[in-house]
């Protein structure tokens, strides 16, 4: 079985973590390959099945971003996560068509191209915010400001909470019991060049 592990530019032979996989695939009898999502030179079609992990610059190719899935799908290449998991997640209003459904969100205004904003009444500390492109990732050129007037891209905006102004926690937990954190820190460079994060920590 032939494996594509899929990577960026920047990591092209994988973090050091995913780089483990390598090994274990091959205890299994299964032969893992990196491949850069947006090589021209890669025959997505030779590989079984196509495992994605380190896309950490999609947002800044958005439109190849979509054009790649969209041929995966075309062709019927098997991924993990599905092509239909990150058509829907690349853009960050996914999160409205949660809240919508009922899923519990942090409050999140969510602002098109160039609309004025108008804040809902009843929405305390919104004095200042945190303004999250809607497709980035790593926290790339997201903010912390006070309410802007009008913005030139679609965007999320949230109350400003500090915990780390270096890292992103995030919490999980069940109804209202308060479960685990985790904390993800900014990558770094391990000394063959490669971007490796921080361990998480629950």
């Amino acid at each position: 079985m032939e494996i594509g592990i899929v990577t960026c530019e920047k990591c092209p032979t994988l973090s050091a973590s995913d780089r483990s996989l390598i090994p274990a695939f091959q205890e299994a009898g299964a032969t893992a390959t990196p491949l850069v999502w947006n090589d021209p030179a890669v025959n997505w079609s030779s590989y079984d099945f196509l495992l994605i992990r380190s896309i950490w610059d999609y947002h800044l190719h958005p439109a190849a971003f979509v054009r790649w899935i969209n041929r995966l799908e075309e062709e019927k290449i098997i991924t993990l996560n599905p092509v239909s998991v990150m058509r829907r997640n690349y853009h960050k209003f996914y999160l409205r068509e949660l809240e919508a459904s009922g899923v519990r969100i942090i409050p999140t205004l969510f602002l098109e191209k160039s609309s004025d904003l108008k804040l809902p009444e009843g929405l305390p500390g919104w004095n200042k915010v945190v303004i999250k492109p809607a497709i980035s990732a790593s926290g790339g050129l997201t903010s912390s400001t006070p309410i802007p007037a009008r913005r030139e891209s679609s965007v999320a905006l949230r109350p400003e909470k500090r915990v780390c102004p270096s890292c992103s926690i995030r919490s999980m937990g069940r109804r209202s019991a308060f479960s685990k954190v985790h904390q993800r820190m900014p990558c770094t460079r391990e000394p063959n060049g490669l971007l490796h994060g921080s361990p998480t920590i629950s």
